[in-house]
């Protein structure tokens, strides 16, 4: 089930249009992301690194700052403790980078998924101590590891805690965070703190303690600046919301990634089919932040770390990563239909939020599969699979309810977890399973108007009015991602002219629709199963020779569509990229 909407103006757009000088249909585009002022659309349409928040507003960064100075004076071992994921696998990188060049003794250590689970823990910090580490500093992830800390402290260690994630609290009094006892605690997200934007990754707070540590040293400088390309792949793969200083740092920062130096990337661009084409936000999502992050699931994240730092055998390091995310796609697709089976056969779908234990599944993956889930039956979802001695849970959300808050009202249940509003991981007994399942479900407010699937379409806009200047207005409007979703047009009864499946797997789909102009160019890359079945069941459509034949030659549909630009070999054509339809 799903409905279509249309999101409201918040001003006369007409008018707003004339005052600032830009196309009605942008000006609604720009208006329904909540950008009211003409201030900010400057800011919007022209991101500059102008937009970038001075690190000093962060918590504890000066004290972060002189424990860093002091280090390096009495040559101390720094050892980065850093996270699994893309966001965690560029905040090490950063952090190593930059320390490296101003002279550190500095190493990183990775937590293993499995065997340790999500960050600092007591095996990596007696590491340390066995390994002579005077400093460790965190990078996304130390903000609830509060018993950990505390021992790392007790043994000698100094710690700099730096993350962007939520802050524990006590359930009885929200307003008593539960702090680690580190030495510096810098995240944007703590009481008190003065940093204009609280929704950055924890690559960028990384990225910003040591734009801090260069300011103060006296060294900063341009080169400095390219590690925005690393900031950005964490950003877009962590899913921030790009608006205001996160908007900035992946527009500049895709400038850098469109022209590395780093030999790892170039290699992994040329494997992945880009090696002549651009990178834009969408490549991070779906290609690159998936084959980094397939190291952490399957082996190891500082594979990732190792790959973009080193230039020796990069053809033998990048076929790793394309076999390692070869391998994880297999096992998560097994691992839904896995999923998908038990929740149809026990009914689980009809749970507000959905939990699903597996025996069988990679603990690596359940976060993947929990997505699935998420996604198909527009539910907040939980897969949670056997660890070594207790049950490892990972959980996906949608809008309406915050997975964050919801787990920590039974955090008593859990062992240990962490996480923000639309995802989280924890830890709890197998014995605790049910207690959880049924306290969720109980006391969250979801109602069933929540898990109807809803489009929203930014304008009503004929596709005959669609040209290559509309489409070249509205790429204007990159990089694109969560906050700034792709505009969506919608037209209404659009006459079908013909439809046929393309590509190697036949598993895309091209349209040609009939227009007052002539004739205009779709093409669909999702759901083109659910299409193909929906037009045999309901309309008697045959597939004669790959082309979908309509009994009824006069076939109209209602598209949700972005204009797109398909652009080879220096020639470019126009092209409707199709979101999502409805048959007449």
């Amino acid at each position: 089930m799903e409905k279509w909407m249309m999101r409201k103006d918040e001003l006369d757009v007409v008018k707003t249009s004339n005052k600032w000088n830009i196309p009605i249909y942008l000006t609604k585009i720009i208006t329904n992301r909540g950008i009211l002022d003409y201030g900010e659309v400057e800011n919007f349409l022209n991101p500059s690194l102008k937009l970038l928040h001075n690190p000093e507003y962060l918590p504890d960064v000066e004290i972060a700052f002189s424990i860093i100075e002091n280090s390096l004076e009495n040559e101390e071992h720094i050892r980065i403790i850093g996270d699994y994921d893309v966001d965690g696998i560029m905040s090490t990188y950063i952090l190593y980078k930059s320390l490296k060049r101003i002279g550190a003794k500095v190493d990183y250590s990775i937590p293993h998924r499995v065997e340790d689970g999500y960050g600092l823990n007591k095996r990596l910090i007696d590491e340390a101590l066995e390994d002579g580490v005077d400093l460790i500093i965190t990078c996304d992830n130390g903000i609830s590891a509060v018993k950990e800390i505390s021992y790392a402290v007790e043994m000698g260690l100094s710690v700099i805690v730096t993350d962007h994630h939520e802050i524990p609290f006590d359930s009885e009094n929200p307003e008593i965070e539960i702090l680690p006892d580190a030495d510096a605690i810098v995240n944007p997200k703590l009481k008190g703190s003065l940093y204009p934007f609280k929704e950055i990754c924890g690559a960028t707070v990384a990225f910003k303690l040591m734009e801090f540590v260069y300011t103060m040293l006296g060294c900063l400088d341009d080169d400095f600046y390219d590690l925005l390309q690393y900031v950005a792949i964490a950003t877009v793969a962590d899913v921030m919301e790009l608006r205001g200083e996160n908007r900035a740092i992946v527009k500049y920062g895709l400038e850098i990634l469109n022209n590395t130096e780093n030999k790892g990337l170039l290699k992994l661009f040329e494997r992945l089919g880009k090696k002549d084409s651009e990178i834009n936000s969408s490549d991070i999502g779906f290609l690159i932040g998936p084959v980094l992050n397939s190291t952490g699931r399957l082996k190891s994240a500082e594979i990732a770390i190792d790959f973009l730092i080193s230039n020796d055998n990069l053809d033998v390091k990048v076929s790793e990563l394309i076999e390692l995310n070869k391998i994880r796609k297999s096992d998560t697709e097994k691992g839904a239909r896995e999923a998908f089976s038990k929740i149809e056969e026990n009914k689980i779908y009809e749970d507000k939020i959905i939990l699903v234990k597996m025996d069988s599944v990679e603990e690596s993956i359940i976060g993947i599969i929990a997505g699935r889930v998420k996604d198909r039956y527009n539910r907040p979802a939980i897969i949670l699979t056997k660890s070594e001695n207790c049950l490892k849970g990972s959980a996906r959300s949608i809008d309406t309810y915050d997975i964050y808050q919801g787990l920590n009202d039974f955090k008593d249940l859990l062992l240990k977890f962490g996480g923000h509003s639309m995802a989280a991981g924890f830890s709890l007994e197998e014995n605790n399973f049910e207690p959880l399942r049924e306290g969720l479900n109980l006391k969250c407010n979801l109602e069933e108007e929540d898990f109807v699937k809803t489009y929203w379409a930014d304008i009503k806009f004929p596709i005959s009015m669609v040209t290559l200047e509309v489409a070249n207005n509205i790429e204007r409007l990159k990089p694109f991602g969560n906050g700034n979703e792709k505009p969506v047009f919608t037209d209404l009864n659009v006459k079908i002219k013909k439809v046929f499946l393309i590509g190697k797997n036949k598993n895309v789909l091209k349209f040609e629709f009939f227009t007052e102009n002539g004739s205009i160019e779709g093409i669909m890359f999702r759901n083109t199963k659910d299409f193909i079945e929906t037009v045999k069941a309901t309309l008697g459509a045959e597939i004669i020779n790959d082309s979908v034949e309509f009994k009824n030659k006069n076939q109209t549909i209602d598209l949700m569509y972005y204009p797109s630009i398909n652009r080879y070999m220096g020639n470019q054509r126009l092209q409707l990229e199709i979101i999502t339809y409805r048959f007449r």
